[in-house]
């Protein structure tokens, strides 16, 4: 239902995560902005890297505590604000 939604056909992101990864598995990004069906790389990302990247999405400024310091999802998007 979510991805048949309005709300992701005008450009949503839906952000899968989960607690009990192993280093280097990072979210999951589904878009109409994201990288070619199944991208994936080598980055390790954390969920520091999720907080970071939906305020650069919407541009809020400045990033709170440690999302500063994290990695962004930019790499995921083939078009990233």
């Amino acid at each position: 239902m979510i991805l048949n939604s309005q709300a992701y056909k005008d450009g949503g992101a839906l952000f899968i995560t989960w607690d009990e990864g192993v280093h280097g598995n990072g979210p999951i990004v589904l878009s109409p902005f994201a990288k070619d069906k199944g991208y994936s790389n080598d980055a390790a990302y954390s969920h520091g890297s999720t907080l970071r990247t939906i305020p650069e999405i919407f541009g809020v400024i400045p990033l709170l505590g440690d999302a500063a310091d994290e990695q962004d999802l930019s790499d995921m998007f083939s078009v990233f604000p």
